[in-house]
């Protein structure tokens, strides 16, 4: 997997990733806490991994260096 988010694209992803996890476990009473979770989930995993499908899909990268997973 070659990095394509940049270090500010992947710190707002894990944070916006963990308040939507945060907010399905303390208010997870709602019926529809599906999308929330899995959002979250995709957003805080794609953050960690400095990887994102969609942007590989569309060929986009915001890291300045995409050939070092650093």
């Amino acid at each position: 997997m070659t990095r394509n988010l940049g270090r500010v694209d992947q710190f707002i992803r894990m944070v916006f990733g963990f308040a939507l996890l945060a907010y399905v476990v303390f208010v997870g009473t709602t019926p529809d806490w599906h999308v929330p979770a899995i959002t979250g989930l995709y957003l805080f995993l794609t953050g960690s991994f400095s990887y994102c499908p969609f942007y590989a899909a569309l060929g986009l990268t915001t890291a300045k260096n995409p050939d070092h997973m650093t």
